[in-house]
């Protein structure tokens, strides 16, 4: 036992319930919704319980002679301690009025002593563990909250003292004369239909994804291991971030067929996607505010706003840069040290290495070849012999014999370690590179096309921004063309050590361009899908070191609710769980939407005189408002939960008590890693948000993905059969809404321009039904149409 200390137990309830079931075998049916077999502390006593259970489950009389024929059977009558026991039990208890107060004394020794064991593993694994914190203090929880929601069983409750509070509830309604009972939505057609969320209620809201982050199948994308086509990224792989650094997978969803377009920026790097994926860039106008940071855009609006309004040419839009990439360690050690390897290639000597001198004797060494740094001389040794070390890494490398045009960056380089890929770039330049006149950068020339298609790999891997130029022809005179590149690196990352290229690259003013959208064409349509990665930002690296970016109604309602909404004369206070869109994105756009301010002006700063006031009348009226928002990405059904109670806690005796709680978007959740079927993960992700409703008494509100194949139907609304990856989540709903803009399928059609149609497709305790709401999409707004309409 822990610390050497008796848990917690009481032997006199023990023997007395059993005691009491002899004496009274009808009584055995209360206590065995009280107390099982397993949480009496002696085994002799746990043993006879047992043997009781048999009996009634078989229809057969408790008393003495039937429960030592039990046990006989069950060959544990000597080890209960005999006749002599049975004898005790049945002398001990005068009455058996008293044996669900025993059963219940008997359970909670037995919750405590549970307790005290998940404390005690927890306390072991604490000091054992080695892996993630998260995931542990995540385990801790689901071992706590594993005993303590054993309190939470129900049993039957007679109908008088319902009807009873059915019929308060009633005269309080008939005293009200509302049509909403529960939580306002704020729209009025559809509390009409609905007469609010209901407390308790799981409510569904389902749409078809709008901004889904899809790149087509054969689109590259970064892993530990280097490139690999989107249509091979699984749930669980890794995918490099914005830091670099492997992600995990989360999820993936096909995205079916899409018009796809490919994103050129003006390094000459390309990358394919459709046209609603998310980019996170940052404007020229955003730039240039005291803020200076980008946010999250749809390819369409980059499309519109490609160049600086007012300055043609001027390109709008600078992509993020990725940190130094660290790829999966090798197995194998590099046979050349990188930054020699570097300086080989650049001074093309790897073909003299790579030949036995004519006149030499067999394990005779040659003159060699010699390698310069700022006038220190380095010889290398030409190898005589076949088997030489030297020679056995050029032709490991296939770099043996190979002419200067034919040179190349062998992949063990290209996917080092960053410190080793920085050193081999060193290399390259100190011995052929030249730092540029007037700017912070350095040319690179060389004849082959696969070292200058390495060099670009390198500076772009290792943060840099790398442009090639026009061929021009060879220093030497020579007809054939060679390529230039030009590099920069952001501050701090020096790519040279020479001392003649450091003299001018100190002298010269800190200036890194970054890299910009220069354009976007159509390419045709292909079979995309869309990933979401274990990471804040939502960002990872597709093909070229391009990074590239990982529900309006549903803030509507949750904005309505904390800033206007009461229930029972109370304010209603709000919780959201955004698992896609960051906090700060989250809040700007329930900014432009209160404020009736056009989102786009916002994220570029263009405001208008008026926008200010109507800005700081909405920021008074949501800071007033009782709204919480977690935007941890990926999180489980056990720590919303979790993070739910102590928000309702903490929150359940003010004037704004939490009365509604938002998830976007249900399949973002993490779920059960031990079930390996998603659609099971989904049903228990379900099950748990409408046990939490329950358990809380207020409406969640959890946005649902459609799947894609509803596209294929001549007649686009949405319907039950559509909703993504389980019919468990019909199941579970007590409510499901769906959201239908016909405009999207028929853009020329002006009557439906500006229309919504919410689709009531289940209503446990209402009728289902449509209602139309007006959408404004320059304020990401659904508003209530008028009744005319």
């Amino acid at each position: 036992m822990p610390h050497g200390r008796v848990p917690p137990h009481n032997l006199d309830a023990e023997k007395s319930l059993l005691g009491g079931i002899l004496l009274d075998s009808q009584a055995f049916a209360d206590v065995v919704e009280i107390v099982r077999a397993d949480e009496f502390y002696r085994d002799g006593h746990r043993k006879v319980f047992e043997a009781m259970s048999a009996l009634f489950g078989n229809n057969q009389p408790i008393d003495r002679i039937t429960v030592k024929d039990e046990l006989t059977a069950m060959g544990a009558f000597e080890a209960v301690g005999g006749d002599e026991f049975i004898d005790l039990l049945d002398k001990i208890v005068p009455t058996a009025a008293n044996l669900a107060w025993y059963a219940k004394i008997i359970h909670e020794k037995a919750l405590a002593r549970r307790l005290i064991e998940a404390a005690s593993s927890i306390a072991q694994l604490g000091y054992e563990q080695h892996g993630d914190v998260a995931e542990f203090a995540d385990e801790c929880e689901r071992r706590i909250f594993a005993v303590t929601e054993q309190r939470n069983a129900a049993s039957f409750v007679h109908v008088k003292p319902i009807i009873a509070a059915t019929f308060k509830n009633i005269e309080a309604l008939y005293e009200r004369q509302e049509e909403i009972t529960g939580i306002p939505t704020g729209f009025a057609d559809l509390d009409r239909l609905t007469s609010g969320f209901q407390p308790g209620d799981l409510v569904i809201l389902a749409a078809r994804p709008s901004m889904g982050k899809a790149q087509p199948l054969d689109a590259p994308v970064l892993t530990p291991t280097g490139y690999v086509p989107m249509g091979e990224i699984r749930a669980g792989s890794s995918v490099i971030g914005a830091d670099g650094k492997p992600h995990r997978v989360i999820a993936v969803f096909p995205q079916g067929v899409k018009t796809v377009f490919r994103v050129r920026l003006d390094d000459g790097a390309t990358a394919e996607c459709c046209d609603e994926h998310l980019w996170y860039t940052t404007a020229r106008a955003e730039s240039a505010n005291a803020v200076r940071e980008g946010s999250v855009k749809t390819l369409a609006e980059i499309r519109r706003t490609l160049h600086v309004a007012g300055a043609a040419g001027r390109l709008n839009h600078r992509v993020p840069i990725v940190a130094p990439v660290e790829f999966a360690p090798r197995a194998d050690p590099l046979f050349f040290s990188p930054y020699l390897l570097g300086l080989l290639l650049a001074d093309h000597s790897l073909r003299a290495l790579s030949e036995r001198p004519g006149d030499g004797e067999a394990g005779a060494e040659a003159e060699g070849i010699a390698v310069s740094v700022d006038g220190m001389v380095a010889r290398i040794a030409t190898p005589a012999r076949r088997f030489s070390a030297t020679r056995l890494a050029l032709e490991h490398y296939g770099l043996s014999g190979l002419r200067r045009s034919e040179n190349f960056i062998p992949d063990d380089y290209l996917r080092a370690t960053p410190a080793e890929r920085l050193d081999l770039l060193r290399g390259l330049l100190d011995a052929d590179g030249e730092v540029v006149d007037d700017d912070r950068a350095v040319d690179f020339t060389t004849s082959s096309r696969q070292l200058a298609d390495g060099l670009v790999w390198l500076v772009r891997s290792l943060g840099g921004v790398s442009r090639e130029e026009k061929a021009v022809p060879d220093r030497d005179g020579a007809t054939t063309a060679v390529f230039r590149v030009r590099i920069w690196f952001p501050n701090g990352v020096v790519p040279i050590t020479s001392r003649k290229h450091l003299e001018r690259w100190s002298a010269r003013p800190d200036r890194f361009p970054g890299r910009f959208i220069e354009s976007v064409e159509p390419i045709g349509a292909k079979p995309c899908q869309c990933i979401l990665i274990d990471s804040d930002d939502h960002l990872y690296v597709t093909s070229d070191f391009v990074l590239t970016h990982n529900t309006a109604l549903c803030l509507n309602m949750a904005t309505h609710v904390g800033c206007r909404g009461q229930f029972q004369k109370m304010r209603c206070g709000v919780g959201i769980f955004s698992l896609e869109m960051p906090k700060e994105q989250l809040v700007m756009r329930m900014l432009a939407s209160e404020a009736r301010v056009d989102s786009q002006r916002i994220r570029t700063g263009k405001l208008i005189e008026s926008d200010w006031a109507k800005l700081a009348q909405a920021a008074g009226v949501l800071a007033d408002a009782n709204i919480h928002i977690d935007d941890t990405p990926a999180v489980s059904a056990l720590e919303l939960r979790a993070k739910c109670r102590r928000l309702f806690a903490k929150y359940q005796s003010t004037d704004q008590p939490i009365r509604l709680i938002v998830v976007d978007y249900l399949q973002l959740m993490r779920g059960n890693e031990r079930l390996d079927n998603r659609e099971q993960q989904i049903s228990e992700i379900s099950r748990s948000l409408k046990a939490l409703a329950k358990e809380l008494g207020v409406p969640v509100l959890a946005l649902s993905q459609l799947n894609r194949s509803l596209e294929k139907r001549p007649d686009k609304r949405p319907m039950m059969s559509d909703l993504r990856e389980s019919g468990a989540i019909e199941q579970d709903s007590d409510t499901i809404l769906f959201i239908y803009r016909e405009e999207v399928y028929e853009k020329d059609k002006e009557d439906v321009k500006g229309v919504a149609e919410i689709i009531i497709g289940k209503q446990r305790n209402g009728p289902i039904g449509t209602t139309n709401l007006a959408f404004i999409h320059e304020h990401t707004r659904f508003e209530n149409l008028a009744r005319e309409y």
